[in-house]
């Protein structure tokens, strides 16, 4: 009798159904052994902080009540204002000068032409025309001195840095200013010396008068600018010191 015989080998297909089976035993075994232990995941984190260790923080709510800081807030602005006010408050004290020096002046000079004597007539020239220039300069610092400043105060306390550069290019030219009228008024001084004493040699009174005149006022104002140039260099060092900073920030405030 016949037998069949059947090789103990599995056959391609039967290896692969074989694989798959296995395959399909074998994967949730795995995933479950690579899934993570969340008992073990908690042991191993620390203990949650309490709140009552946490530090509380105030919001942001922009500057504080009562809007930005004083100008004193700041040692570096709070300098330039004092700067300010002691620098326009001897301007203004330089225009009441010139204004009572320009008066006085203007009446030494009408009482010269008025006088008989042609060396005071001749002096009376030079006399009241620059007397007339002095004037116009007291009251045009008395009048716009405070103002100058209150526009000045408020800048400062929204723009500090702006203000700063502004004000040192306007310093700047004064200076420059104050050489060329230095320059201008040794020459009228010199002019007019140079003029009395040639009049003086060739008796020309009028000549001698307008000479001396020139020199007297010449000198007076170039006394009077050398004042103002040196307060006006102290102001402009402190405007020449670190920048500013752009705007006013209050220091309470968090960013």
């Amino acid at each position: 009798m016949a037998t069949e015989s059947y090789s103990i080998y599995p056959t391609r297909r039967m290896r692969a159904g074989l694989w798959g089976i296995a395959f399909a035993l074998l994967l949730p075994a795995t995933s479950a052994a690579a899934e993570p232990n969340p008992r073990a995941i908690a042991a191993t984190r620390p203990p949650p902080e309490p709140l009552a260790a946490v530090p509380y923080r105030e919001p942001f709510t922009g500057h504080a009540e009562g809007g930005p800081p004083s100008v004193e807030s700041d040692p570096q602005i709070a300098e330039l204002d004092r700067a300010i006010d002691t620098y326009f408050a001897g301007e203004k004290a330089e225009g009441w000068v010139f204004l009572g020096f320009g008066v006085a002046a203007a009446g030494a000079g009408t009482a010269f032409y008025f006088s008989g004597n042609r060396t005071l007539r001749g002096a009376s020239y030079p006399v009241v025309g620059i007397s007339l220039i002095q004037i116009a300069a007291g009251v045009v610092l008395w009048v716009r001195t405070d103002r100058q400043v209150e526009r000045l105060k408020a800048d400062l306390r929204k723009r500090p840095h702006n203000t700063q550069n502004q004000e040192l290019d306007r310093m700047r030219k004064v200076n420059r200013e104050f050489s060329w009228l230095k320059i201008a008024e040794t020459t009228l001084f010199a002019g007019g010396v140079v003029l009395a004493t040639v009049g003086s040699a060739r008796n020309a009174p009028i000549a001698t008068g307008v000479g001396a005149g020139l020199a007297g006022q010449s000198a007076a104002m170039l006394w009077f600018d050398m004042f103002a140039e040196r307060r006006a260099q102290k102001y402009t060092d402190v405007l020449e010191r670190p920048p500013l900073p752009p705007v006013a920030i209050s220091v309470g405030s968090s960013f």
